[in-house]
């Protein structure tokens, strides 16, 4: 399938700077006796660069298209996501409202200071359960229909089949990098939360007929939950595409032993990854998501899961803002 040609029916607002640079590790690759590359979508640009950039391009297009006046959506106080839309509407010129679970901080800090600094409107809703802040927002949408606005809702993640059409196209643009780098990776490995940056990525690469396994390491659900909600996204995006895939949920594979105690909650090895990376590629992480993916990256090396003699690749989400929480 020309994946692309079926995007352009799409509205699309062009956002991030791509493609995004696709290069090797070295030093990791010598320690680790491996041969392991990087994709920098934490260098999209715009907010300070983020996965999320390449959902809200399909979103905020769909937003546009519908006349609605102001945009919300919901994540934890250091939402990278919150973030990020903060930074997209403010580019676009359109109002933006977030809910955000936790308290009130009496200093604002990392991506907290960002969305003030973005222009975001902001409520803060005391829980840690992503349906409080879901329900919260949806309240809000609600309100603001009665008082005559037209919002558009951004689920948590923008993690829909459409903003998974981010993806989709990100999976066209990576095989064009990895060959022009020379590589064939034996797979690409990513930080998986709410499903969509990894749903889009494995309806791109079943629409486009590619084998490549997509392994999401899964940082806030336990792995029957994410298996689903990925396939779930997976079988969206094709839809939307006009692709039919056989068998979505044998393609999709997750790994949710390195989550720890929870959600943002720091384990050893991801501190260890996290300042591997630092002092070897002078390279940053975070350890709520990418140093747990990191980490199990470099135990499926370690334990034999992943070949030494291929590449692999990793998927750098971003989220770098978070370690000056």
């Amino acid at each position: 399938m020309d994946i692309e040609r079926r995007l352009k029916g799409f509205p699309r607002e062009s956002l991030a700077l791509l493609p995004t640079p696709v290069h090797r590790l070295d030093r990791l690759s010598e320690a680790l006796r491996a041969d392991i590359w990087i994709i920098r979508d934490d260098m999209t640009g715009i907010g300070l660069g983020g996965n999320k950039v390449r959902k809200l391009e399909f979103l905020l297009a769909d937003a546009r298209r519908r006349g609605c006046d102001v945009v919300l959506t919901a994540g934890a106080n250091q939402s990278n996501h919150c973030r990020l839309t903060a930074a997209c509407c403010a580019r676009l010129g359109v109002d933006v409202r977030l809910v955000l679970g936790g308290n009130k901080p009496e200093a604002p800090s990392g991506n907290l200071l960002l969305d003030r600094l973005f222009g975001a409107g902001i409520r803060h809703v005391n829980s840690k359960d992503w349906s409080v802040w879901t329900r919260r927002m949806e309240d809000e949408a609600e309100a603001m229909r009665r008082r005559g606005r037209k919002p558009y809702v951004v689920p948590i993640g923008g993690s829909t089949p459409l903003g998974a059409l981010g993806y989709a196209a990100a999976a066209a643009e990576y095989g064009r990098s990895f060959a022009k780098a020379g590589i064939k990776p034996q797979a690409i490995y990513l930080a998986a939360s709410s499903a969509g940056t990894q749903g889009g990525l494995l309806a791109g690469m079943l629409a486009m007929g590619w084998g490549m396994p997509v392994v999401g390491i899964g940082v806030a659900k336990d792995e029957k939950r994410l298996k689903r909600e990925v396939a779930e996204i997976a079988r969206g995006a094709c839809e939307l595409l006009g692709a039919s895939p056989r068998n979505v949920e044998a393609a999709v594979h997750v790994d949710a032993n390195y989550i720890g105690r929870g959600y943002a909650v720091r384990t050893p090895e991801c501190e260890k990854a996290v300042n591997l990376l630092a002092r070897m590629e002078g390279l940053p992480l975070d350890y709520v998501y990418t140093g747990k993916a990191m980490a199990g990256l470099i135990d499926h090396i370690r334990t034999g899961r992943i070949r030494r003699n291929a590449p692999v690749v990793f998927l750098h989400t971003g989220g770098s803002v978070e370690l000056f929480e």
